[in-house]
This record gives C-alpha cells, sequence and structure tokens, in this order.
C-alpha cells in the first residue's frame, strides 16, 4: 500500500510550479519522510514514511544538508 500513497504525494507536488522536475520531487518526499526502523533507508522501511504536509512545504531551491552518510559515503556505513 505503500506505493499508492507515495504516487498521491508526488501528484500533488508535481501540481505546484516549484516541484517542476522528478528529482524536486524525489528530493521532497525523501528528505521530509519520517524516518522507521533502522536509521536511514533501509529493506524494511525505505526512505520511511511519507509526510505529505512537510513535503508540500519543502523547498527544492534552499541548500539542505544530507541526511544519511551512508548515501553519499556508502563504505563507512558497513
Amino acid at each position: 500500500m505503500a506505493a499508492p500513497h507515495v504516487a498521491g504525494a508526488a501528484a500533488l507536488l508535481a501540481g505546484r510550479p516549484s516541484f517542476d522536475t522528478p528529482d524536486a520531487i524525489r528530493a521532497a518526499l525523501a528528505y521530509t519522510a519520517l524516518d522507521l526502523g533502522a536509521v536511514c533507508r533501509d529493506d524494511d522501511y525505505g526512505a520511511g514514511l511519507v509526510q505529505i504536509q512537510a513535503a508540500l512545504l519543502y523547498n527544492p531551491l534552499a541548500e539542505h544538508p544530507p541526511r544519511c552518510f551512508q548515501h553519499y559515503l556508502p563504505a563507512l556505513s558497513r
């Protein structure tokens, strides 16, 4: 059931002018997701629970620090 919820959230974001690229939509959904389970992305929960209100308030033009170092330095996370 996660796919329909994320698809609906992506559709809401796509209707806003600031989310004009798939990368901006993906960043908003991933950066604002509520992390569940293991820290950062994992096989059970993925990026986490979608938070549509936070995603709609997300500014894709602002500088945001990386949420998880595993995405940028995968060798260090093992």
